[in-house]
């Protein structure tokens, strides 16, 4: 009986492994990480860190400390591995199961028992919820992993005091070189010398152990590119988070969209859950009160810094819930088992990802339709990234692409570039006088920008007589210098790979309608760009495709644009045709409102058309109708 529980606890610590592995395996979005392979390749190749800017315009030649180096030249290792830039998510699931294994070693220093329970699976299961959002293949997922390490080397000596609690420095070492958070290092290192302390304040030569250890992981720090300056360095990017606004997950708790994400909800779920077990059980341990508030603190400071609460917090919770004296039983265990499974199809069939409304996909991809592969495809085949100038988001991966492109303004935001800059790039964003001035100043020959950002200096740039649309696909448009040779392709294609991994890992998971969601992009782009001829070509395609309401609205948009340019009221027949499909109630009403409306208004039946555009402006604001409401 006992080793049949021994085998269903096994069972559950391998489904939760594997769920900690699978949430990790995500397409890979992330554009930062572009950047860090640019740079990993950099130090392979001239066996050196880099010194000054050699990837902007704007920055050339300037000094520039690179402090993440080593997880620039860990994350381009890992992908020479594989040589497909698919498998870099891979790294992230092999980070989140040794962060699993060391929460699982520190509980196992806690508590004699070990044994799982369900509600040890369902605390689990929310913090996987609140962690996932960061489980990014980024930089920070070492600081994770570094801030459990020490915890777990620091609770392991409270009980067996040893000489392997100096493994911190050569971690620090380490963590110093690969994120700049390693401060964290030092503050889980002084919150061990205080509990040293506070155990007896009377005797200092027991303080000497932590107090040592101490010193040498604040000293240890200073083995990096910055020296000496890591002792202040801490404080510099406190400042660069307090002048950064460009970053949304530097939202604190005062912040309202701070609160609009889930993971806050669940941060101080935990918290007071903590404060229930600590008034409950008297638990006054010295280390863990200052881990808790501390951490809890930071979390509240900055929206991305939930998650180090959240993994730091869990060992101690497993040992509260160890408290509450739930009795394993064969069919506790397999409840638990049953959870795992379900947890993990809700992920790897991405029901989880809809239902929380993230843009992120379970699985091994390129994302093809969020990253501007094809584009730079064509830039290749055509030999334009010289001169090329490209948006701050789509910049990183050019650089990962492309030996000769410089990048305007680029993901490694306030360490290479200054406010002013971002200024600029931001004024000249929204004004196309000021774009074309940078443009001229830099002898740009050609421009790739994101087709769902900066409208206006699309509009301009398709309407302006020196610019042609050269190339657009599902998420980037192309523009040349005019030439002789100038002409349009349209890529309404999308690649999809099938590897084996995702089939292996998923067997629920269904394949997205993706060139439905090409022609969609493709029909968006036209509409803001007011070719509304090509636009309706795709919407219909799209709609034909799959008959989804945002892809009908838009097809509606364009007969009601072409109708107004034409003056043709045929294109109301179609219109009520196509509203009749509509689910949404209220779309149909103000849609067959506006259709009436503008119908009517053609035929010269004014007085009815006014009474039909106040019917569908109860609904929705629209010029349109407004401009019929006041025509006389």
């Amino acid at each position: 009986m006992q080793e049949q529980k021994k085998w269903l606890n096994r069972c559950v610590v391998a489904m939760l492994g594997l769920l900690f592995f699978v949430v990790g395996l995500k397409e890979l979005n992330e554009f930062d990480l572009f950047i860090f392979l640019k740079t990993g390749k950099f130090i392979l190749d001239y066996q050196s860190l880099p010194t000054i800017d050699v990837f902007s315009v704007l920055n050339f030649g300037q000094p520039w400390t690179h402090i993440k180096w080593g997880y620039s030249l860990l994350l381009y290792l890992w992908y020479n591995l594989f040589q497909d830039q698919a498998f870099i998510v891979v790294l992230q699931g092999v980070f989140n199961l040794l962060l699993f294994f060391f929460m699982l070693k520190s509980f196992k220093v806690l508590s004699r028992n070990q044994t799982l329970n369900f509600v040890h699976v369902l605390a689990f299961m929310a913090l996987i919820v609140a962690v996932e959002y960061r489980m990014l293949t980024r930089p920070e997922v070492t600081s994770h992993l570094m801030s459990v390490l020490f915890l777990y080397l620091i609770l392991r000596d409270f009980k067996k005091s040893d000489a392997l609690i100096f493994l911190l420095i050569p971690l620090q070492i380490i963590w110093a070189n690969m994120h700049d958070a390693f401060v964290l290092g030092w503050i889980l290192s002084a919150f061990y010398l205080i509990a040293q302390y506070l155990k007896s304040p009377q005797e200092i030569k027991h303080l000497q152990k932590p107090f040592l250890l101490f010193l040498l992981v604040v000293i240890s720090s200073c083995f990096n590119v910055l020296g000496f300056e890591s002792l202040i360095y801490p404080f510099n990017v406190f400042n660069q988070l307090n002048v950064n606004q460009y970053t949304p997950e530097l939202f604190t708790c005062f912040d309202f969209a701070y609160w609009r994400q889930k993971e806050p909800y669940i941060f101080i779920l935990f918290f007071v859950a903590h404060l229930f077990f600590i008034i409950k059980h008297k638990y006054y341990n010295v280390f863990y009160l200052l881990v808790l508030v501390a951490f809890f603190v930071l979390g509240l400071k900055t929206y991305r810094n939930i998650v180090f609460f959240i993994l730091l917090q869990m060992p101690f919770l497993m040992l509260f819930i160890q408290k509450l004296n739930i009795k394993t039983s064969k069919y506790n265990t397999l409840f638990s088992v049953v959870i795992c499974f379900v947890c993990y199809v809700l992920l790897t069939s991405n029901v989880y990802y809809k239902v929380v409304r993230s843009s992120d996909r379970f699985g091994l991809s390129k994302s093809y339709l969020n990253t501007p592969i094809q584009a730079a495809d064509f830039i290749g085949q055509h030999n334009l990234s010289g001169k090329l100038f490209s948006d701050y988001l789509s910049s990183s991966y050019y650089l990962f692409r492309f030996t000769d492109y410089k990048s305007y303004i680029d993901l490694r935001d306030l360490d290479v570039f200054t406010r002013e800059q971002f200024d600029t790039y931001a004024q000249m964003m929204q004004s196309p006088k000021k774009f074309i001035e940078q443009i001229n100043y830099y002898d740009f020959k050609t421009i790739a920008l994101y087709t769902n950002d900066h409208i206006n200096i699309h509009q301009y740039l398709f309407n302006d007589s020196l610019w042609s649309l050269s190339y657009v696909d599902v998420n980037t448009a192309v523009y040349q210098r005019k030439n002789k040779v100038n002409s349009l392709l349209v890529n309404d294609k999308v690649q999809q790979e099938n590897y084996l991994v995702n089939k292996l890992l998923s067997f629920f998971k269904k394949g997205d309608n993706h060139h439905a969601v090409v022609n969609y992009n493709l029909a968006k782009f036209f509409y803001q760009i007011k070719a509304y001829s090509k636009s309706l070509s795709y919407s219909q395609k799209a709609v034909n495709l799959e008959l989804k309401e945002a892809y009908l609205v838009l097809h509606c948009k364009n007969m009601f644009a072409l109708a107004a340019q034409t003056k043709q009221s045929n294109w109301y027949t179609d219109i009520e045709a196509l509203i009749s499909r509509f689910e949404d109630k209220q779309k149909l009403t103000f849609l067959t409102a506006k259709a009436m409306s503008i119908s009517l208004h053609l035929q010269g039946k004014n007085s009815k058309a006014k009474t039909y555009a106040k019917k569908a402006l109860s609904f929705q604001e629209d010029e349109q109708l407004k401009n019929i409401i006041h025509a006389r």
